[in-house]
């Protein structure tokens, strides 16, 4: 599977980047967000997730590791594919999302454009749930000087 890519951005657009990797180009969907903080680079370095289905092989982008853990979450909610979570994460920013999950927030969630009220009520409980197992929902790590993962202050 592919987890990482750094290259030459070919062609930009809001939710898809061609990237030229040492001459190969690589097609990845990505979010708004992740748009947004590539902005005029013309270079990318993206966590990736690979998706296989029955008919194709799809590479989605994040700008960050967080990014990617939350978009793995929500694709292990019954019912929300690939799409509607890159929709919803193009629409909420991943700690705001963390957020409306823990407080149980649908309005915040269904207001992402893509997920409807039914959507957003079957993902708060499916991922509190699974929050509980886990303890907590992704958090951002950073690396210290010790090098041990320490929580980042949000």
């Amino acid at each position: 599977m592919i987890g990482y890519l750094t290259g030459k951005l070919l062609i930009k657009k809001p939710t898809q980047l061609l990237i030229d990797v040492n001459g190969v180009g690589y097609d990845v969907s990505i979010s708004l967000m992740t748009f947004e903080k590539i902005g005029e680079n013309q270079s990318a370095s993206l966590f990736i997730h690979t998706n296989v289905s029955q008919d194709a092989i799809t590479l989605f982008g994040f700008i960050s590791e967080d990014e990617r853990d939350m978009f793995r979450l929500l694709i292990s909610v019954s019912g929300v594919g690939p799409k509607t979570a890159i929709a919803l994460l193009s629409g909420i920013r991943v700690d705001e999302l963390r957020n409306a999950i823990e407080l149980g927030d649908t309005h915040r969630i269904y207001a992402a454009p893509g997920i409807g009220k039914k959507t957003a009520e079957r993902l708060i409980l499916e991922l509190k749930v699974k929050s509980l197992q886990f303890n907590h929902l992704p958090q951002p790590c950073l690396l210290t000087e010790e090098r041990e993962l320490k929580p980042s202050p949000l």
